[in-house]
């Protein structure tokens, strides 16, 4: 299930790093400073979690804020449960009635090619599935060992980071305050129009190493610490969410966590981790806290 999860990062969306994705964050009543760090889902761990910005941030600290602790041994039976949940598709909008014909064949094909004898079941089991769950399937039979071998000659060892910092936090017993749960999660990903959903497929099917590309260039501009660039890159034609959709999963959720991250600060300081994208456009968390009167300073390396 990490594997799938992994593969959506990469269809939708190696030098020293630079740690411009962590903040401090101060003012308004807090007695003690927090800490805001954008993180990636998929990125080189020991870049991030081993800078020294980082560790004396989490020295400072009393809680670790997650988007949800990725490292409970249930989170991946949890997964695999929402998916069920949100993942199968409604009886009009099955894959051989959202894609057009072309489009279906060559997934037909794919499958048939990589699985051989199982290619009906998988067949069965997509076509039943919402465009996102049949992109990430096919992800992970179409993926190459070969860009995989390149991104990490490129990068290092490739993890996730949220999942580092919380190990890291668990090793110190610092409490986690998680800002959701698998299943909000999961609904939030799954409930992305049909129809976007099926277009982006066949974008990968036109290019399946697309969301490779755009994951090394984010790559490289998280660790080289370019938070302009990254904002532009997430505002781009690369980014493949409608604007609705972009504005649901990141917007309006940064709108929903705002309360509970106030609250978090004001009870003790904290560290929160989220993905970089919750960090930038002008819907994102550092407006966001400018705008409710916090002082954000940006930590160097």
């Amino acid at each position: 299930m990490k594997n799938m999860i992994m593969i959506a990062m990469m269809v939708l969306a190696a030098a020293s790093a630079q740690a411009q994705f962590l903040w401090k964050i101060s003012g308004n009543g807090l007695s003690k400073p927090s800490y805001l760090l954008g993180t990636m889902h998929i990125a080189p761990t020991d870049s991030i979690v081993g800078l020294p910005a980082v560790n004396e941030a989490l020295d400072n600290v009393s809680a670790l804020v997650c988007e949800l602790d990725v490292t409970d041994p249930s989170a991946p039976q949890a997964a695999q449960a929402a998916m069920m949940r949100y993942g199968i598709a409604p009886e009009d909008s099955t894959l051989s009635k959202v894609l057009p014909p072309l489009q279906f064949a060559m997934v037909e094909d794919l499958v048939d090619e990589k699985m051989g004898p199982m290619a009906t079941t998988m067949m069965l089991a997509m076509d039943r599935a919402k465009p996102l769950v049949a992109t990430m399937m096919l992800g992970q039979l179409l993926v190459s060992d070969e860009t995989l071998v390149q991104l990490v000659k490129k990068y290092g060892v490739l993890g996730s980071i949220d999942e580092a910092l919380v190990r890291k936090a668990k090793a110190r017993a610092l409490p986690l305050v998680e800002l959701e749960s698998m299943d909000e999660q999961m609904q939030l990903l799954m409930n992305m129009s049909i129809r976007d959903q099926a277009d982006n497929l066949v974008k990968f099917l036109d290019n399946p190493d697309s969301g490779f590309d755009t994951l090394d260039e984010m790559l490289t501009l998280y660790l080289s610490g370019d938070i302009k660039g990254l904002e532009r890159l997430f505002m781009s034609e690369k980014n493949t969410l409608s604007p609705t959709d972009n504005l649901r999963i990141f917007g309006l959720r940064n709108s929903r966590w705002m309360p509970r991250l106030e609250e978090a600060m004001r009870r003790q300081p904290v560290l929160i981790a989220v993905g970089a994208g919750h960090l930038v456009t002008p819907e994102g968390l550092l407006p966001l806290l400018r705008k409710a009167g916090y002082t954000l300073t940006p930590v160097k390396g």
